[in-house]
């Protein structure tokens, strides 16, 4: 296999039970995918997996009907060691049986599936990259005024300790660029303060439109969660007049940075934030947005849109 940093791939599942999914199966995800681990050797690895909340290395979707009697799922790693090992040992499991525990919180009886197929392409949910190659890509490709985002899974955004059902742009586009941050392998060519990256999103980028919904209920171990579903438009709006204007602005500060100063770096970098947005929503595709994107919340995909 490539080198990649970048990789998604699409895991084909028969069960050998019949069952119809009726609700939101992230976690029986993630637990085949551990399963999946244990199966080739990597119990190790599975566990300490299973250990993470945050930072996550990999991300994996929810579960979802293909055709009469078989399944789909996709596995997505963000750094080398999962992308190059992990998913291609996990590719040898084609025609091999994964038995998956119940989990010890929850009342549920085990399982069992064949792999029947796996598709590292030519998927829409399926593909790979170094990030050298995502980025040269990314920040070369178009930039239009508006787009959209659709959250294809439950998204879940904590903010300050609370759950936050709407994906407000500072929310989705700060997490983003920290994310990238931790796990490129490659810089950017505009890397701006992550607190400037965040007032531009807040105070630059518009919600145009959307069509949403309330997650809640949902059967994760927090029972407090509260998601959000569906899609957004965002617009990259004109110069904001009135952000950092005002009696005092001078001494205003947003986050720790004086606001006069973010507002001077974003006139003269508009450009470059704005590609920087663009290129954010890409890295979505692989990383997801919000919590739990290894129990397949988050998942995302940037939508072509030129125009209102």
């Amino acid at each position: 296999m490539p080198a990649f940093d970048l990789c998604s791939t699409v895991f084909i599942i028969r069960p050998h039970s019949h069952f119809t999914p009726q609700q939101f199966l992230g976690r029986m995800a993630h637990k085949l995918f551990l399963s999946m681990l244990d199966h080739i050797g990597l119990e190790a690895l599975a566990n300490s997996l299973h250990n993470k909340s945050d930072h996550l290395p990999y991300v994996v979707s929810d579960i979802f009907p293909n055709g009469t009697h078989h399944f789909w799922l996709r596995i997505s790693g963000l750094t080398p060691h999962i992308s190059q090992d992990v998913i291609a040992k996990l590719a040898t499991l084609v025609g091999q049986t994964i038995e998956v525990k119940a989990r010890n919180d929850r009342e549920e009886a085990p399982w069992k599936c064949v792999v029947d197929a796996v598709v590292p392409s030519q998927h829409e949910w399926a593909r790979s990259q170094t990030y050298s190659e995502f980025v040269h890509t990314a920040w070369r490709l178009s930039r239009p005024k508006y787009f959209r985002l659709e959250f294809i899974t439950p998204t879940a955004i904590k903010s300050e300790g609370l759950y936050r059902p709407f994906p407000m742009p500072h929310w989705v586009f700060r997490p983003l660029y920290d994310r990238f941050s931790r796990l490129g392998g490659t810089s950017l060519p505009f890397q701006p303060n992550s607190i400037y990256l965040e007032a531009y999103a807040e105070h630059f980028i518009r919600v145009e439109d959307y069509g949403m919904r309330c997650r809640k209920r949902l059967p994760m171990k927090d029972d407090k969660l509260v998601a959000f579903q569906g899609w957004i438009d965002y617009t990259l709006s004109e110069p904001n007049e009135h952000f950092g204007v005002g009696d005092h602005a001078d001494k205003k500060l947003y986050r720790t940075e004086p606001v006069s100063t973010i507002r001077a770096h974003i006139q003269q970098h508009r450009d470059q934030y704005a590609a920087l947005v663009h290129l954010l929503a890409q890295f979505a595709y692989y990383s997801g947005v919000g919590k739990y994107t290894g129990q397949g919340m988050g998942m995302v995909q940037l939508s072509e849109r030129t125009g209102r």
